[in-house]
């Protein structure tokens, strides 16, 4: 898009994504092996365009620019709306964004102990990293969280994860469903 602006004197945001606690997959994978419940994957597509920018942050626009009918401008600058890939702040507005869905939007609540864990009345779990989800529960109610959740974001979801299925990636690792339960391998 072309050079940020920003004000001088204010420092660059914080940068937040928090990472899935190793511990936290293993055990929503062993209560859906115990339970023979569903496992299904997610990726929110363009998911930093969901959120709005916590800040005014101006960008000037490539010179070769041009508007509606082919006319050139001379616009000196533009205001960003929306959280975009390459800002700094772009992972917190979009984990501010989506934990507000889930906990006001959807009814889940979120744990204390790992901020990327969410558990919803429904039975529902779901774990988090950046735009890639993993939601755990029973069949009908996982089904009913996804249709929902497509209803704020552009969620794309994997088959649910069957024994002899793929093996589907979370965070690096390899996850296998197996009649024993599931296998869990760091990618190569």
């Amino acid at each position: 898009l072309g050079d940020v602006y920003k004000r001088q004197g204010i420092d660059e945001p914080s940068v937040f994504a928090p990472t899935p606690v190793s511990s936290t997959l293993r055990v929503l994978l062993a209560e859906a092996h115990l339970r023979n419940w569903t496992v299904v994957f997610g990726d929110v597509s363009a998911a930093f365009l969901h959120a709005d920018i916590g800040e005014r942050i101006l960008v000037k626009p490539p010179e070769e620019w041009q508007g509606p009918g082919g006319e050139t401008h001379h616009i000196h600058a533009w205001l960003l709306q929306k959280a975009m890939y390459g800002l700094k702040g772009s992972p917190r507005d979009w984990m501010q964004h989506v934990d507000w869905i889930l906990t006001s939007e959807l009814g889940f609540r979120q744990s204390k102990y790992d901020a990327t864990l969410f558990i919803h009345k429904s039975g529902v779990r779901l774990t988090k990293h950046v735009d890639d989800f993993v939601f755990v529960g029973p069949d009908d109610a996982v089904k009913s969280v996804i249709e929902r959740l497509q209803t704020y974001v552009l969620l794309k979801v994997a088959e649910p994860l069957r024994v002899g299925g793929p093996t589907q990636i979370f965070t690096g690792r390899l996850i296998t469903r197996t009649v024993d339960g599931f296998v869990i391998k760091h990618q190569p």
